[in-house]
């Protein structure tokens, strides 16, 4: 097993689960391992499968730029040289693209941005924020949340921000994560940016750029 990444996805119900701190391996993707909430890794594809899929179609990328809009409905700029996994997690009411930034010589932690479309919705966007922010301040190893707006894609989003400590992996350094939460006729949105709380400020710029290229078909 290579160098640790972390990996923000979300598990297999519709009441989605945080699973933390995935192992990945090199910018090719393989060797990951079971990721919790999710039943299946498959080790060619480096995709979580539940028991019961809701097929996705993957995904097209050219020139950075990446239309789901023929699945998931949305349109985005990827950070320049990122590597995009499309359907990274797949789930009967879930689908997650992930996006990474490449891995540096020495480093145990990688900034990433997951997508999370979850097509099981809330009656209305006020309880997918709730369940959310409630969610997130359950759980033992966030801390420092915070919660505020920004647009995105037309919308106003709810965003959470909120440091995380592994208990389990030692080696992976305390992160600084934001969801960007909200809704449309599609799915629940979730878009997830994770950094190492060191290179909290080298990535903001990285990140505000990939939310205001975001768009919904």
């Amino acid at each position: 097993m290579s160098i640790p990444r972390t990996l923000v996805l979300f598990g297999a119900s519709a009441a989605l689960v945080l699973a933390a701190a995935g192992c990945g391996g090199d910018d090719s993707g393989g060797g990951t391992q079971p990721t919790p909430g999710i039943t299946s890794i498959s080790q060619s594809s480096g995709t979580g499968v539940s028991s019961l899929v809701t097929p996705f179609p993957t995904p097209q990328v050219a020139d950075n730029q990446v239309d789901s809009s023929a699945s998931k409905g949305y349109t985005a700029t990827l950070p320049a040289g990122w590597n995009f996994y499309p359907n990274r997690i797949q789930t009967r009411d879930a689908s997650v693209d992930v996006v990474f930034e490449p891995l540096r010589a020495g480093a145990t932690a990688q900034a990433s941005i997951a997508i999370n479309c979850i097509v099981t919705k809330q009656a209305d966007q006020a309880q997918h924020v709730a369940a959310e922010g409630t969610k997130t301040a359950r759980i033992g190893t966030n801390s420092e949340i915070v919660m505020g707006e920004r647009a995105i894609a037309g919308l106003t989003a709810t965003t959470i921000s909120y440091r995380f400590e592994s208990p389990n992996e030692q080696n992976i350094p305390p992160l600084r994560k934001q969801d960007v939460v909200f809704s449309n006729e599609r799915c629940d949105w979730i878009i997830t940016m994770t950094t190492p709380l060191e290179q909290e400020a080298e990535f903001a710029p990285v990140f505000d750029a990939f939310l205001d290229s975001f768009r919904l078909a």
